[in-house]
């Protein structure tokens, strides 16, 4: 009787070995006389497989047995099972179990060639990871993961499905309470912006976003066969330059190792994707350069909102954002007695009263008496006039003007600054001329006598030159 036993046994541990193997660990060794399916005592409850999902870590741990683990795996939760039973498959007899060598788990979904599966329950790992199956009879088993869940702001990259045997031989002992460790593969995301003064200057020029997402880890036979940025510009922000790099150095070359669009969509190629395979665990860093074009087009508040996800296997992120808030300034110069609008007036905005630095120059009026800065820094600036209106009194002391986020406002009356935003009106006054001589009264007087004795004095001229003409006759 036991001669008999013993291939079946042999077989069943070349088996359990093989089953392991699909989920991407080493069978444990035997020894020579393993269990055999005759032995098999299903426990009156059935039997239960602890499914408990882990975070792939850096490194491979240990060979798995079937038996629990203590330590080594940081939880996920919210992972969908589904577990499958090949029907078609009888491990009550070594029969059944000479078939499952030949038995390829699929690439996805719970469809076997040749063989016959039936859904027998679905769960979602709870806090701990665990989705845990009970009451479960001998057989060939196929885990399928069919909702990786999204912690946090991350892709997972889920394990593709596997084959088990319930019981499984351990320590040459059937194990009815059977634990699996498949792993997942985290990508985070995160998105920053760069506008400050020293880089976006005072009118919104080489705005820089970054976009930081993970390269990650291999596990349970999962490889990265697409990865796709997708960073959605707002309107308003008009696309300048797009570069990406891994953070260990490694640059990616456009057209060649990844495809970008400027709205900005950014695909990796075949080259792109093998280079990000062979540094697994490091980050993709995309960095795009925007200028800031259309104020109108932001919030009320002059806030630009970009977003950012990263696609890897068809497995989308959430999306992550970041703001870059701008104003803008009219500025509107009249007669201040006859609040006419002029033209040709020349100012510079300066971040103080001194105008040691300068924000913007050269802002000349127009025939309307307008002048527009379309995109401006908030923040608090001085006006100084440098070249008044033809005829008028240049006025150069500096104006204090607080510059909103948003785009401005204008009342009714441009000579007003009542109910508006981001707006100054500048008022001048006409330079003094010479008096005229007075027409009236004294003036008057003034005037009659000095054009008789004009008159006089040409009269004299005239006889004097009479008189001497008589002589020389």
């Amino acid at each position: 009787m036991t001669e008999r036993r013993n291939p079946g046994w042999r077989l069943l541990a070349l088996t359990a070995a093989f089953a392991l193997a699909l989920i991407g660990w080493a069978a444990p060794s035997h020894a020579d006389e393993p269990p055999g399916p005759a032995n098999i005592q299903v426990p009156p409850g059935g039997m239960t497989l602890n499914i408990h999902k882990c975070v792939q870590p850096p490194q491979q741990g240990a060979p798995a047995s079937g038996a629990e683990q203590q330590t080594g795996c940081t939880p996920i939760q919210g992972v969908t099972f589904e577990l499958y039973k090949v029907s078609s498959v009888n491990l009550g007899s070594a029969e059944g179990w000479a078939q499952v060598p030949g038995i390829q788990a699929p690439e996805s979904g719970s469809t076997i060639n040749g063989h016959t599966t039936e859904l027998k329950n679905t769960l979602v790992t709870n806090g701990t990871g665990l989705a845990r199956f009970q009451g479960l009879e001998i057989g060939l088993y196929l885990v399928v993961e069919s909702d990786t869940g999204a912690p946090n702001t991350g892709v997972v990259l889920g394990s593709r499905p596997f084959l088990v045997t319930l019981p499984y031989a351990t320590d040459n002992e059937w194990n009815y309470d059977v634990h699996v460790y498949p792993k997942n593969s985290l990508a985070g995301i995160e998105k920053t912006v760069t506008d400050d003064l020293n880089t976006a200057g005072y009118i919104g020029q080489n705005v820089t976003w970054t976009v930081t997402s993970d390269v990650p880890r291999q596990g349970q036979n999962v490889q990265i066969d697409s990865y796709v940025i997708t960073d959605t510009l707002p309107a308003g922000l008009t696309h300048v330059s797009t570069a990406m790099a891994l953070d260990n150095g490694v640059n990616f070359e456009q057209g060649v190792d990844v495809t970008c669009t400027t709205t900005v969509t950014c695909t990796f190629t075949s080259v792109g994707l093998a280079k990000l395979n062979q540094n697994p665990g490091s980050k993709v860093v995309t960095t795009i350069v925007t200028h800031v074009t259309d104020v109108t087009s932001a919030t009320a508040e002059g806030v630009f909102t970009n977003t950012a996800k990263v696609t890897i296997n068809g497995n989308d992120s959430a999306e992550v954002t970041a703001q870059t808030t701008w104003g803008q300034l009219r500025i509107h110069k009249f007669d201040q007695a006859t609040r006419k609008a002029l033209g040709g007036a020349v100012f510079k905005l300066c971040p103080d009263a001194q105008c040691v630095n300068v924000a913007v120059a050269d802002l000349a009026t127009d025939q309307d008496g307008f002048v527009t800065v379309p995109v401006l820094r908030p923040g608090q600036y001085f006006l100084v006039e440098t070249t008044a209106p033809n005829g008028y009194v240049l006025d150069a002391s500096p104006k204090e003007i607080t510059i909103a986020g948003g785009a401005l406002t204008v009342a009714g009356d441009p000579t007003t600054e009542a109910g508006t935003k981001n707006y100054k009106a500048v008022p001048n006054t006409k330079q003094d001329l010479p008096a005229l001589p007075m027409t009236g009264g004294i003036g008057q007087v003034a005037l009659i006598a000095g054009g008789i004795g004009m008159f006089v004095l040409a009269l004299g001229i005239v006889v004097l030159g009479r008189l001497n003409a008589r002589r020389r006759r």
